[in-house]
């Protein structure tokens, strides 16, 4: 067995002297494994009742119910908090086996952890368990991946901008004004490649913890510089706000409204309020018509609140696009 191999041509030359047996690779590389006619197999995330088993087995307390026998499909929530805390993990076996470490070692709850996580994402992402490999920990693998694709700079900036939209697919359409054609597609290839992303001809996906930690700056880490991350969220908001459809009360543009709704929630929600631009105002007023039409009034009026704030701050409370916002507001108290 051949752990964590970096590229295909580092074990090319082994395995061209293997006749008999069979070898298994783990990598977090995807391509380029069919120069070596190896059947390449891909591994995804536990279901809930995995996630949970392998949580209790790592911090040394079981579900209830759990054990031999029970199917893996069917979770049982166990200690508190312990099904939120998989679920945030999005159920990856490298992130569950980092937080059940670090439980059993700090006897922390699932709750606690959680808590922690919200918290303080970037720093509980780091901590690795004594014991524990330092360099597996969800934020150091981020770092090392992106250090190999130095030769792609457009990789690190393409993630950094996906990483403020939802864990839903985000449309490919959205990163067309990011960058010509040619460049554009060598770094998505990239990305996927070493798994940072997922693929598809429409649209583009990113594991939740994969946004979880480039949101937050690091002044050690190149790849997470606060300079960087505030010009790739105004780049998300302005993407956004151009991808918008033309009318919000449109029933024919109601469809392109669900598909980008998730990911102006997932941006609004993670940009602080007092960052907020006369473009990110503008996108919230366009979504609090959406939302009004939807029924959904109580999101609705939140959306039209952050908007009046936003431009009163940015434009004045007498400007006439601040009164118009007023306005809307005022309509539906």
């Amino acid at each position: 067995m051949l752990d964590d191999v970096t590229d295909p041509a580092d074990v090319e030359q082994l395995l061209g002297r293997t006749l008999v047996g069979r070898v298994l690779v783990t990598s977090r590389l995807a391509a380029g494994w069919h120069r070596l006619d190896a059947r390449v197999i891909s591994l995804g995330v536990l279901s809930e009742g995995e996630a949970l088993e392998l949580l209790a087995r790592i911090a040394g307390h079981r579900p209830p119910g759990s054990g031999p026998g029970q199917g893996a499909d069917a979770p049982a929530e166990g200690p508190e908090g312990a099904l939120e805390l998989v679920r945030e993990l999005g159920c990856l076996p490298l992130a569950i086996e980092q937080a059940g470490a670090y439980l059993q070692q700090s006897r922390l709850s699932p709750h606690a952890y959680l808590q922690e996580l919200r918290r303080q994402p970037a720093v509980m992402y780091d901590q690795a368990a004594r014991g524990s490999q330092a360099e597996r920990t969800i934020a150091r693998i981020w770092r090392l991946t992106l250090d190999r694709l130095a030769d792609t700079p457009l990789a690190g900036q393409v993630l950094r901008f996906l990483v403020w939209y939802g864990a839903e697919p985000i449309p490919r359409t959205l990163l067309d004004g990011l960058d010509e054609p040619p460049q554009l597609l060598q770094a998505l290839g990239g990305l996927a490649g070493y798994n940072m992303i997922t693929l598809d001809e429409t649209s583009v996906t990113v594991h939740r913890l994969v946004q979880a930690v480039p949101r937050t700056p690091d002044p050690g880490d190149p790849h997470r510089q606060t300079a960087d991350i505030d010009t790739a969220r105004a780049q998300a908001t302005r993407l956004l706000a151009d991808a918008r459809p033309e009318s919000p009360r449109d029933p024919a543009d109601w469809p392109a409204w669900r598909v980008l709704l998730p990911h102006i929630t997932a941006l609004t929600d993670h940009t602080p309020r007092d960052t907020d631009t006369a473009t990110t105002a503008l996108l919230l007023n366009e979504t609090g018509h959406f939302l009004d039409g939807q029924g959904a009034v109580t999101r609705a009026i939140g959306s039209f609140e952050r908007a009046c704030t936003a431009y009163e701050r940015v434009l004045g409370a007498d400007h006439p696009t601040t009164k118009v916002v007023r306005a809307n507001l005022s309509a539906l108290r």
